[in-house]
C-alpha cells in the first residue's frame, strides 16, 4: 500500500481510531501486527508468508540464544542458522538471477544451462531482512534480550510505517516502546501531523514534480540517444531532487505516521546536500542504513582496529556491499565503489572532518562534494554500467542552452529542497522547527498549499525505494 494513496488515506484513520480505542500495549500490538500484515498484502498477498517465516525464525533463534548464553555457551549455530535463512531468501529473490546471469559464460563453458527464477523482488525485502536480522545479532552480541512475546517481536518487523522503506529501527530501540503503555499528546499529535505533511510535500511537489524531467532525460540515455553535456547535468541535478524528495519524504511520513501511533523512529536525513565532505554524506544520508551497515559490516570485518591500509578496505568492501544491497546489478556495484572510493581519497588526503574549516572553504566543501554525489549518481540511476560511463563520457561535449522547461523545473525543484531545509539549517538541534515555530509552520503549510496547487498528485506513484 502506497503512503500516497485513497487506500491508505482510508487505512490509516481507521487504524489510528482502533489503536487508540483499544489502550493496552498487549492489543495495540495485536492490531498493529494485523494492520501491517494486511498494509503489506495489500500489494501482494504472497510475500506475506516471507516476512512471516523471517519473524519466526529470528523469534526461536533469538530465545535459543539467550538461553545458551544463561548456560555460558555462545549459541552462533543458532546465529548462523538466522543468518542462513535470511540472507538466504534475500538471495533467491533478489540476487539469484544476477548472479546467475552475470555468470552466463562460464555455465555456458562447462555445459550447464541454469534457468532463471524471473521472480518479482519483494517489497522493502532488504529492509525489513536487515531490520530483523539485527535483533538475532544483538542478542548474540549480548546488546539486548530476547523477548517471549512473538506478538511484539512481529509488531517490531512488521510495523507498517517503515515496514517497505525504512528507517531501518533497531530492536533496542523500537520494542521497548511496544512494550509500554503508550499517549497521544498534543505535542505528538502535532509533530506526527506536520511530520507527514512535510514528507507528503517532498513526495508529490519534490519528487513527484520534477520526476519525469529525470526520467525523460535517463530514458533517452537507455534508449542509445546522445544526449549534450547540459541536459545531462540538469538531469542528473533533476534526479538528485527526485530521490532526496522521495525517499525523505517517505522517511518524513514513516515518522509522523508512527508519532500518531506513540512511537518514536529514528531520524533518517539531515539535509544532506549541505555536507561538506563525502564522508559526512553518509552521517547525514539514509542514516539507518549507515549505522547498520557500520555496526553489523564494517565492525565486523574489522573496523579501524587492524591499522590504516585494513581500516580503508574496510571502508571500500562496506560501501561496495551497501551498492549491491540497493540493487541486484553492476551498475550499484560500480556506485558502492565510488562512494567508497570518495570516503578512502578524502581519508588519505586528511578531509574527512571539516569541522574547524573555514566559512568559505566549508561553503566549497558543500559544492564539491554535492558535485562528487552527482557523479555517483549517474550510476545509481543509469540502466546500466556502459550507459553511465557514456553520460559521463559526454560531458566533455559542447555545453548548450537548455530547455526552458527543464531549467525551470530544476530551479524551482532546488527553491522546494532550500525552503523545507532551511529551518533545520537555522535550528539544527530541533527535531522539526516547522512543528514548534510558528513562522515555519506558516511557511511549510503555505509551501504545501501553492505546491499541492500547481503540481497536483500524479496518480499514485510509487517510491524509489520499493525496488530495494
Amino acid at each position: 500500500m502506497l503512503f500516497n494513496s485513497l487506500a491508505f488515506a482510508v487505512f490509516f484513520p481507521i487504524v489510528f481510531a482502533l489503536y487508540w480505542l483499544l489502550r493496552t500495549p498487549a492489543r495495540q500490538n495485536r492490531l498493529l501486527v494485523l494492520a501491517s500484515l494486511f498494509f503489506y498484502g495489500w500489494w501482494d498477498w504472497r510475500f506475506v508468508s516471507l516476512i512471516l517465516i523471517s519473524t519466526l525464525v529470528d523469534y526461536t533463534c533469538a530465545l535459543k540464544i539467550g538461553a545458551a548464553r544463561r548456560r555460558d555457551q555462545s549459541g552462533k549455530g543458532w546465529l548462523r542458522l538466522s543468518l542462513f535463512a535470511n540472507l538466504g531468501l534475500l538471495g533467491v529473490f533478489k540476487y539469484f538471477d544476477f548472479f546467475i546471469g552475470s555468470a552466463e559464460s562460464l555455465w555456458t563453458a562447462i555445459g550447464w544451462r541454469p534457468d532463471l527464477l524471473k521472480v518479482v523482488l519483494p517489497v522493502g525485502i532488504s529492509f525489513y531482512t536487515f531490520q530483523t536480522m539485527s535483533y538475532t545479532i544483538d542478542v548474540y552480541r549480548g546488546r539486548f534480550e530476547a523477548r517471549q512475546s512473538i506478538v511484539d517481536v512481529a509488531a517490531y518487523v512488521t510495523f507498517f510505517p517503515q515496514l517497505v522503506a525504512g528507517p531501518i529501527e533497531r530492536a533496542s530501540t523500537l520494542i521497548p516502546q511496544l512494550e509500554v503503555a503508550r499517549k497521544l499528546s498534543p505535542e505528538a499529535l502535532r509533530l506526527g501531523l506536520m511530520l507527514m505533511l512535510s514528507g507528503f510535500l517532498k513526495k508529490i511537489v519534490l519528487a513527484d514534480g520534477i520526476g519525469p524531467f529525470a526520467n525523460a532525460i535517463f530514458q533517452r540515455a537507455a534508449e542509445g540517444e546522445a544526449l549534450g553535456a547540459t541536459e545531462i547535468y540538469l538531469g542528473t541535478f533533476a534526479f538528485s531532487l527526485q530521490l532526496y524528495g522521495d525517499f525523505s519524504g517517505y522517511s518524513d511520513i514513516a515518522r509522523g505516521a508512527a508519532r500518531l501511533l506513540g512511537i518514536e523512529l529514528m531520524i533518517n536525513f539531515r539535509q544532506p546536500y549541505f555536507s561538506r565532505s563525502f564522508s559526512e554524506v553518509w552521517q547525514r544520508w539514509h542514516i539507518s542504513l549507515s549505522l547498520w551497515l557500520r555496526d553489523y559490516l564494517y565492525i565486523s570485518l574489522g573496523g579501524s582496529r587492524e591499522g590504516r591500509l585494513k581500516t580503508l578496505r574496510n571502508v571500500l568492501v562496506t560501501m561496495l556491499l551497501g551498492g549491491l544491497w540497493h540493487g541486484a546489478a553492476w551498475h550499484f556495484a560500480v556506485w558502492g565503489a565510488l562512494v567508497g572510493g570518495f570516503i578512502v581519497v578524502e581519508r588519505l588526503v586528511s578531509m574527512s572532518d571539516p569541522r574547524g574549516w573555514s566559512k568559505w572553504r566549508q561553503a566549497w566543501g558543500v559544492l564539491f562534494t554535492y558535485h562528487l554525489w552527482l557523479i555517483t549518481l549517474v550510476f545509481f540511476r543509469s540502466d546500466s554500467v556502459r550507459t553511465a560511463t557514456r553520460l559521463l563520457g559526454s560531458l566533455g561535449t559542447s555545453w548548450r542552452a537548455p530547455s526552458r522547461e527543464l531549467l525551470l523545473a530544476v530551479a524551482l525543484g532546488l527553491a522546494v529542497m532550500v525552503l523545507v531545509d532551511l529551518p533545520h539549517l537555522l535550528h539544527p538541534q530541533e527535531e522539526l522547527p516547522c512543528a514548534t515555530r510558528a513562522r515555519w509552520r506558516v511557511l511549510t503549510l503555505a509551501l504545501a498549499a501553492i505546491g499541492f496547487v500547481l503540481v497536483p498528485p500524479i496518480g499514485s506513484i510509487e517510491f524509489i525505494y520499493f525496488q530495494f
